[in-house]
């Protein structure tokens, strides 16, 4: 079995050290592995780019052209996965301080500069080709959340103009990732092309070791200074996905559950807001302020992910739709049911029999009634 060479690579700002400038300098992992492993004469200069393989507290394996060569320095090594440019001078080290002992009479490198040139963006992984690869990538967090399967571990989702990278993240005590939507940030991990167990057609994704494989680039701005919401009555979902975060100010009509709140804006608009964060929603007639990612359903667009605050109202309050009843929103023709649109968001009335109050803590947070043979669930406000 061939020897793997040792490419010891020092940070050290050692003057005079040789420079890839020079006539006949090494330039490929390959050839510095040849060399090394062939003990040629000392002096020859190098300027090797290659990417971090493997990496561990005082070294780490820079792979290229097929070659790898084992690298080790006493500072922090390079990230995994980064693409890398190593400068120096390779040889046979007669007495050198910088050199292990052991070291001093076998093939040796040392490199005056060491250089991080890029990581991968999202838009060059390519499913087949870094399937399995240690890599390290950036992106904006544009969702954050516990994984659904495994509480153990956390999901972002990375975006970079249109192409979206979730990232499982095993987290530790503390670690917040709804704090993380909006922040730039590099993540270190194993992509995988798919997933199988219980995530069988889940893919591609990154799987960092640790939350703290993930490095903020750049701090979420004010959530608040998010442009207002369009009215995007008329966009495709998509076209709602891609708007991003956005703020919306309103008052509020009803909150419920542990962080649903419903806005009304000053033009009329009804906006659902799913709060993240634990805190109690606001109460009913507030003027809030609220900031969240962008998206919608059947029926009206909602802020996921969303935080709040109060604000003073405006002098003139946005009017207050007349109530209608629950036969203009729900009707029955023939046996089949359909639902008006137009009136999601607007206050409804009915009669019926109450015919079942799930117990929450002693108290119902919500119940079932029966309104002419139509079983409707009603939450109450929440607190």
């Amino acid at each position: 079995m061939d020897r793997l060479p040792r490419l010891l690579v020092l940070l050290a700002a050692a003057a005079g050290a040789a420079t890839a400038a020079e006539p006949g300098a090494i330039d490929s992992a390959a050839e510095l592995a040849a060399f090394l492993g062939g003990g040629g004469p000392g002096g020859r200069a190098f300027s090797v780019t290659g990417r971090v393989s493997f990496a561990e507290a005082g070294s780490f394996v820079l792979s290229g052209g097929g070659a790898r060569v084992h690298a080790g320095w006493p500072g922090d090594p390079p990230p995994r996965g980064a693409l890398v440019r190593a400068e120096g001078t390779a040889g046979v080290p007669r007495g050198d301080p910088a050199v292990p002992f052991l070291m001093r009479g076998e093939p040796y490198a040392t490199a005056a500069a060491v250089e991080v040139l890029s990581r991968d963006a999202l838009a060059d992984i390519d499913p087949d080709r870094h399937d399995l690869a240690y890599l390290e990538t950036e992106g904006e967090v544009t969702d954050a959340g516990p994984d659904e399967m495994d509480e153990r571990f956390a999901v972002l989702v990375l975006s970079d103009g249109d192409r979206t990278l979730p990232v499982f993240v095993l987290a530790r005590p503390g670690f917040d990732p709804g704090s993380l939507v909006g922040a730039r940030v590099g993540a270190r991990g194993l992509f995988w092309k798919n997933l199988s167990g219980v995530r069988k057609f889940a893919g591609p994704v990154l799987a960092a070791t640790s939350a703290d494989a993930i490095r903020v680039v750049a701090p979420p701005p004010d959530p608040f200074a998010a442009p207002e919401a369009e009215s995007l009555r008329y966009a495709s979902p998509s076209d709602v996905r891609r708007a991003g975060r956005r703020t919306v100010r309103g008052i509020v009509v009803a909150s419920w559950g542990r962080n649903r709140t419903l806005l009304r804006t000053a033009d009329g608009r009804t906006i659902l807001a799913e709060l993240s964060g634990g805190a109690p929603p606001p109460p009913a007639g507030a003027w809030v302020a609220v900031s969240g990612l962008l998206q919608t359903d059947a029926f009206q667009m909602r802020l996921a992910r969303a935080s709040f605050r109060e604000e003073p109202p405006p002098a003139e309050l946005p009017p207050e739709p007349a109530p209608v009843p629950l036969s203009e929103v729900v009707r029955r023709t023939g046996g089949r049911v359909a639902y008006n649109a137009l009136l999601a968001g607007c206050p409804v009335f009915f009669e019926g029999r109450v015919v079942g109050a799930p117990d929450a803590d002693g108290a119902p947070a919500a119940f079932l009634a029966d309104a002419g043979g139509l079983v409707v669930p009603v939450d109450l406000p929440a607190g």
